[in-house]
């Protein structure tokens, strides 16, 4: 947690306005990575025959 402790400490080292722009880009990257998450759970299109039900008649 050494980077943690870091950024708390250069944070309380900025003025108000500077602390809330970097809670906006937090908030950025958190959408941000919120989306590539989601995206790279997206199921791939597959085609018929990979489907489990093929066959089994």
């Amino acid at each position: 947690m050494m980077i943690q402790e870091q950024i708390l400490q250069s944070l309380n080292t900025l003025p108000p306005t500077t602390q809330q722009e970097i809670l906006d880009f937090i908030a950025f990257l958190q959408t941000r990575y919120k989306s590539q998450v989601q995206s790279e759970k997206v199921p791939t299109e597959r085609s018929l025959s990979d489907e489990p039900f093929v066959g089994m008649w």
